[in-house]
């Protein structure tokens, strides 16, 4: 469901990518969440050509992904200090990117348990999982070449699928197009609510130190309309107010 995203970004940008001749296809398949949030809301010049507009934002922001994740796993075990909330950081991304583009359109218009089992049952019999893993090996191999095989071919159908039924010179239905303004900011609200469906009201910190931070990430973002500050703001605040309440 959360992995359809790209259909709806993809509708969302039928008109924008429209004319942008080879860099199209590069264009489509870097597409990201931050890199539809920046290009779907861009405002570009009239004497600034969007293709090369479009295929700078996706080609920095797929740079800065390879990048981060190299540094993150170089240097992330060296980090001194306590990390933990630091995956707050993906909720503050997507809630301050849906914050954004509802501003900007309303001016426009259980694994442990089964593991332990296992691991309990190749205890009492050390030899049969690797005599029952070397002889169906090619079976096993098989199978997961075609589960990665059918997620390559979802991935790259979410992504192309709506530029494929739509082409260019083809007339788009007036419900597609509105379809398209309305569902790519609407994912992100569904990503703000999949992100904070384990959040439990009764028990823990009851949900505040994220309620804290969605307040302030909102703030933030309407105090000086920017990207970097609400997300790194508020994901600073959450890791402070988790510390704060094990103290």
């Amino acid at each position: 469901m959360v992995g359809s995203r790209h259909l709806f970004y993809g509708l969302s940008m039928l008109h924008k990518y429209h004319g942008t001749g080879r860099k199209k296809f590069y264009l489509i398949y870097t597409t990201s969440d931050e890199t539809f949030a920046v290009n779907y809301t861009a405002k570009i010049p009239a004497h600034v050509d969007k293709g090369w507009f479009y295929f700078w934002v996706s080609f920095l922001d797929q740079i800065y992904w390879v990048f981060g994740a190299f540094m993150g796993s170089v240097i992330g075990g060296l980090i001194p200090f306590e990390t933990k909330g630091l995956d707050f950081v993906m909720t503050a991304m997507f809630l301050t990117i849906f914050i954004g583009q509802w501003v900007s359109d309303s001016k426009s218009g259980n694994r442990t348990n089964s593991r332990e089992s296992n691991e309990s049952h190749s205890k009492h019999q050390p030899s049969v999982i690797p005599n029952y893993l070397l002889k169906h090996l090619p079976e096993i191999i098989g199978v997961i070449g075609s589960l990665l095989s059918l997620v390559v071919a979802a991935t790259v159908t979410t992504r192309f699928l709506p530029y494929i039924l739509f082409p260019e010179g083809k007339k788009v239905p007036s419900i597609i197009t509105y379809l398209g303004k309305v569902l790519g900011p609407a994912v992100f609200g569904l990503l703000v609510i999949y992100c904070f469906r384990n959040i439990s009201i009764s028990g823990g910190q009851h949900g505040i130190p994220e309620l804290i931070a969605t307040i302030a990430i909102h703030f933030l973002y309407h105090w000086k309309e920017n990207m970097i500050l609400p997300i790194a703001g508020g994901t600073i605040l959450y890791m402070v107010l988790l510390h704060l309440s094990s103290v």
